[in-house]
């Protein structure tokens, strides 16, 4: 049996929903399955209820310590028993559960790589000079000019792990999209939605298990999508004019690549407005949520509603045909007998 490829993951539903980092892992996990590759999840936290994790459930082995169980012993022995040709940390190994996983790999001198956020070049140099031991950077943004590929011999630019994201489908003008994963920006969502001049000629709000018991409670004419599978969610993305959510950058650079403008509540965890990357600025707003501050967001989300914009990052997307096989490609880059790794003398 081909040794496995292990996608180091976490998640939480409360007190802040957290997903974007086990998404990211599962897009690119579900197509290196597909081209054959063996997989295994070494994931922290909760599992959320959404179509592609139900899906990856029943088709992977997983390893599911509790997201504060992060002793090293038991992450080295799980690691040393399953002998992956590749380690892939789903973030940068901070603290916690990824600095465990990060370190025991290393002690066992396993390969690793690396998958974050693209902010710039600069942010992209400080990763590799702060971990050293990582062999690859798979980042995931939107970069300047977009200038997707390598931009170092070990880190790679990726667009976001999202198949057909730009692709514009018909929708009524002004298409309002609230994320409602996270509670406490559903009820702002809720809240901004009722404050706006006039409604949006349709409003969907789109929410899992983190939300659902805010659906019930969703005005008359707005449409509720929950726990979307793949398609589903890139078309509604493709659709929305303007999207409401949270200051996740996964989110965020989604948004933005398919075309809309987004206000993003600041939840920790999220990208504080000092790193966002100046390029996106003009398509991105972000807030506390303060009440005093809703008028004011509802006037400016009315009137993203009202113009088309001159968002350039669809055409772009589209001269792409598959942003998750261009990123998968990169980690099957990595594996023994791959001849990208034989060319590059062994390892980037």
């Amino acid at each position: 049996m081909s040794q496995p490829i292990v996608f180091v993951t976490y998640a939480t539903a409360r007190p802040v929903s957290m997903i974007g980092v086990l998404k990211r892992c599962l897009r690119l996990a579900d197509r290196l399955h597909a081209e054959g590759h063996r997989i295994q999840m070494l994931h922290f936290g909760d599992l959320p209820h959404d179509g592609m994790v139900a899906e990856a459930r029943a088709r992977y082995d997983w390893h599911t310590p509790d997201i504060a169980d992060s002793r090293p012993r038991p992450v080295n022995a799980w690691l040393e028993r399953t002998a992956p040709a590749l380690v892939v940390l789903g973030e940068c190994p901070i603290s916690g559960s990824m600095r465990t996983a990060f370190r025991e790999s290393l002690q066992l001198g396993l390969r690793t790589a690396c998958i974050d956020n693209y902010h710039s070049r600069l942010s992209a140099r400080y990763f590799r000079r702060m971990w050293p031991g990582v062999g690859t950077w798979l980042l995931v943004g939107l970069p300047e000019l977009g200038g997707f590929g390598w931009i170092e011999d070990d880190i790679f630019v990726a667009p976001p792990l999202v198949p057909g994201l730009g692709r514009r489908l018909p929708a009524p003008a002004g298409t309002l999209l609230l994320f409602g994963y996270d509670p406490e920006v559903a009820r702002f969502a809720h809240d901004l939605h009722r404050r706006l001049p006039s409604p949006p000629p349709e409003t969907v709000l789109m929410t899992g298990s983190f939300g659902m018991e805010l659906a019930g409670g969703a005005p008359a004419g707005m449409r509720v999508v929950v726990s979307p599978g793949e398609t589903a969610y890139v078309a509604e993305l493709n659709r929305a004019r303007v999207v409401v959510g949270k200051n996740g950058f996964q989110q965020m650079v989604e948004a933005v690549g398919a075309g809309a403008h987004m206000l993003c509540l600041q939840r920790p965890g999220g990208v504080p407005p000092e790193l966002l990357p100046e390029h996106l600025q003009p398509y991105l707003r972000l807030t506390d949520g303060r009440a005093e501050a809703i008028e004011p967001l509802a006037a400016l989300v009315s009137g993203w509603l009202g113009t088309a914009g001159d968002n350039p990052w669809p055409a772009r997307l589209a001269e792409l045909n598959d942003p998750v096989a261009l990123a998968a490609a990169v980690l099957s880059s990595l594996l023994p007998g791959s001849p990208a790794l034989a060319a590059a003398g062994g390892g980037r």
